[in-house]
């Protein structure tokens, strides 16, 4: 059975490992929000899918005809996003939000929104895990 002291034991090192943890809430966040908005995103040339920036603090205005992955530039970034950064998932595809009204046979309308609610879900079973690591009785 555990005890007072096991509890305060439990606490302080909970409370030593919150900044790191937090940190890592915030990048699996990023991560997991991308991933799950680009695997929606339909794809015939990949120029949509390839276009989806994460940023912190400020929206991408980029666009890239060349470009194919979103995730792997995307796990970069997010690797140093701080627990205090508002993200940002931009496409500045001129067609994404045709795609998004279910312009493509391959996505219903509102996959961006529906990846969103889908990516929220994991993120607050990941994000409670992650805050918890450290808390053992």
């Amino acid at each position: 059975m555990a005890t007072l002291e096991d509890l305060e034991r439990a606490m302080r090192n909970l409370a030593a490992r919150t900044p790191q943890n937090a940190s890592n809430v915030v990048a699996r966040s990023a991560i997991v929000g991308l991933t799950t908005v680009v695997l929606a995103n339909p794809v015939d040339s990949g120029r949509s899918r390839g276009n989806w920036f994460l940023e912190p603090n400020i929206g991408s205005e980029e666009f890239d005809e060349e470009r194919r992955d979103s995730i792997t530039p995307g796990r970069a970034i997010a690797a140093g996003i701080r627990p205090d950064d508002d993200l940002h998932l931009t496409n500045n595809t001129v067609y994404i939000n045709r795609l998004n009204d279910g312009h493509s046979a391959q996505a219903p309308a509102g996959f961006i929104e529906d990846a969103v609610v889908a990516a929220a879900g994991a993120v607050l079973v990941a994000g409670e895990e992650e805050m918890l690591k450290g808390f053992d009785l």
